[in-house]
């Protein structure tokens, strides 16, 4: 599938050539796009049409009555910007439809000349029908009216839906359109939402192994009288029907700008034609289509018949729909890259747990270690008397009333192994506690002022 900007001939961007009897417009032509058709009358006809794209671009053309010569020589001679573009078929065919193309345009959309002048072997008429090239959404804006071809659309086109049994799958034959959709079931309906004023619906150019009994359907818009239409011979493979051929399309005047739905039936059967969706022109809802690249492109070709080589392809239509290789490929992109932002958020939210858990233990740490300390007044008195103290501070000093008492006494004092409890402590009902002092040997081992055998003061 791709998008691309359609310029009918008639577009006040191109620039015909100096002369009258250069070119001739042909109104009401039965196989132009919008009705008409430009035509070089005279060798020295030519066209300049200045555009602002990339990637790709394609002139549509057909030639007018017999052709004698062969070769490339007889068709017209396209440039953009010094780069000569590939026409086919290969041998230009008496009355037939051409294409001139390149795919290998800049992919940076800025602006770009076009350049046309007739080859001077050529011996025959040619018309000019469209010309359609690669753009994005903000020149699209920027551009009054623009209208966006869409080639081999299916059911990932916006704005696009099909009921019944509907096929994507190639039209056979010589046609260089990879994959259409395509009908064989009474009653299949597709529904098109759309803006602007124009619309046209491209059907594919079918093998000519395909039944011959003509096909009926009828298209509405916006749920107006619905407009039938025929799908028969001319759109069997020939000289004359190539890749497409417009199967039906809104004549000037026919919509007011705005947006409108277009709903297309098909009433043939499986004994009949099929109908099939090769290409649709209208202004799209949205331009942001246009930014979309094609991972799939068909390139301009000498030969008639689709390679089916590794190399890059060469067709008429540059960039055609993706095969379901390409959609799986796609597909498989985007769940990578939905895998991609799952495990990187989930490797977010685990190095945000593992550092909060860390805090979190550090934290306790902190608390323990801060219980734990010893307190201030152990840490400023000798070892012998952290069991006296403790006891004190236990009890809060809840009314004791302590004294102080010099060193030299209590060095002189005997000390007990156990103290007991005071009374007054017990009438408070306060628990009892039994402090057991060091033992004489770990006393010596002390420094010599705190080794006493006297006895502390009562308390």
């Amino acid at each position: 599938m791709d998008y691309t900007v359609i310029v009918d001939d008639s577009d006040s961007q191109i620039i015909y050539g100096l002369g009258g009897d250069s070119w001739a417009l042909f109104v009401n032509s039965s196989q132009g796009y919008q009705g008409t058709a430009h035509t070089a009358m005279s060798r020295d006809a030519n066209l300049i049409f200045p555009f602002v794209g990339g990637r790709e671009i394609i002139i549509r053309g057909n030639f007018i009555g017999e052709n004698d010569s062969s070769g490339n020589g007889n068709y017209p001679i396209f440039q953009v910007d010094s780069q000569n573009l590939i026409c086919t078929p290969d041998v230009p065919q008496n009355g037939g439809q051409f294409l001139c193309s390149t795919s290998s345009l800049p992919m940076e959309v800025a602006n770009r000349t076009l350049s046309m002048f007739v080859n001077p072997n050529a011996e025959n008429q040619f018309h000019i029908d469209y010309i359609r090239h690669g753009s994005s959404s903000q020149s699209a804006w920027a551009a009054n009216g623009t209208t966006v071809f869409i080639s081999s659309p299916n059911n990932s086109t916006p704005g696009l839906s099909f009921e019944g049994d509907w096929q994507y799958q190639p039209p056979g034959g010589a046609s260089d359109i990879r994959r259409a959709m395509q009908t064989l079931t009474p009653s299949s309906k597709v529904t098109y939402s759309f803006a602007g004023d124009s619309f046209a619906w491209w059907s594919c150019c079918i093998s000519v192994d395909t039944s011959a009994n003509a096909a009926n359907g009828t298209y509405s818009i916006d749920g107006g009288e619905a407009i039938p239409f025929q799908v028969d011979g001319r759109f069997i493979q020939s000289v004359q029907c190539k890749d497409t051929e417009i199967l039906f399309q809104t004549q000037t005047g026919q919509l007011q700008a705005g947006n409108h739905t277009l709903e297309v039936i098909y009433n043939g059967d499986d004994t009949k034609i099929p109908l099939t969706l090769c290409a649709l022109a209208a202004t799209p809802l949205d331009f942001s289509v246009l930014d979309i690249v094609p991972s799939s492109s068909i390139r301009s070709n000498p030969s008639p018949t689709p390679s089916s080589s590794t190399a890059p392809d060469r067709h008429p239509f540059p960039s055609s729909s993706l095969t379901p290789d390409d959609r799986h490929h796609g597909l498989t992109q985007d769940a990578l890259i939905a895998i991609a932002c799952i495990v990187s958020g989930v490797t977010v939210a685990l190095i945000i747990l593992v550092v909060g858990i860390i805090w979190w233990r550090r934290k306790i740490a902190k608390r323990s270690a801060h219980e734990s300390r010893p307190g201030s007044t152990d840490s400023l008195l000798p070892f012998a008397f952290h069991s006296v103290v403790g006891f004190i501070d236990m009890d809060k000093r809840s009314s004791a009333s302590f004294g102080s008492h010099p060193a030299s006494d209590a060095a002189s004092s005997n000390i007990p192994k156990e103290l007991p409890v005071s009374d007054e402590q017990d009438d408070r009902n306060v628990s009892s506690r039994t402090e057991t002092l060091p033992s004489p040997p770990q006393l010596e081992s002390r420094p010599p002022s705190y080794r006493s055998t006297g006895s502390l003061p009562n308390l």
